[in-house]
């Protein structure tokens, strides 16, 4: 059964591949500790923002991966002027962010072909199915952890993913 595997891995950041991959592919899963690539708050930011922008202006944008762009840009201008030193931008929390962002406008891209309310919903959908709390992950569930996190658990099956020289074991650069 699915609450037989677990995939392990060294970074949360590895998860957000992981959870799109069991997403695509309808297959229960939860992940354990962090927070999953959706509801991150700045990408939850843009989800928002997305709605009003492909509503309100729809004949300002010919595709979906602008109507995204838009959203990011305004999200961090509102960001700018930051006091908070440990949140400068060069610090490494902003530049998980800025990534995170990057990677929400890459996968806009490949809704770009679709109309504007239609590669909306379809994003939230998968936004949704992303989500380890939701109705789909009660009962058996692939589960998704870090090496971390695994410590004294066992599995019947068990896949450790991204075993490669400076991620596992990681390196910091």
């Amino acid at each position: 059964s699915f609450g037989d595997f677990a995939v392990i891995y060294r970074l949360h950041a590895e998860a957000r591949v992981l959870e799109s991959a069991f997403a695509h592919a309808s297959i229960p899963f939860r992940t354990i500790g962090g927070t999953g690539f959706f509801e991150q708050p700045e990408v939850r930011a843009v989800l928002k923002s997305i709605q009003n922008l492909a509503t309100s202006d729809v004949q300002r944008f010919s595709k979906f991966s602008d109507v995204v762009h838009t959203a990011v840009e305004q999200l961090t201008q509102k960001k700018r002027p930051v006091q908070k030193p440990e949140l400068n931008t060069d610090s490494c929390l902003s530049r998980m962010k800025r990534d995170r962002l990057s990677e929400l406008e890459l996968l806009a891209e490949g809704y770009d072909t679709m109309p504007l309310a239609q590669a909306y919903r379809v994003l939230l959908t998968r936004a949704a199915l992303a989500r380890p709390e939701d109705d789909h992950v009660s009962g058996e569930a692939v589960t998704l952890l870090t090496a971390h996190a695994a410590k004294g658990l066992e599995f019947p099956v068990v896949f450790v993913a991204g075993v490669e020289e400076g991620l596992f074991p990681y390196l910091r650069p």
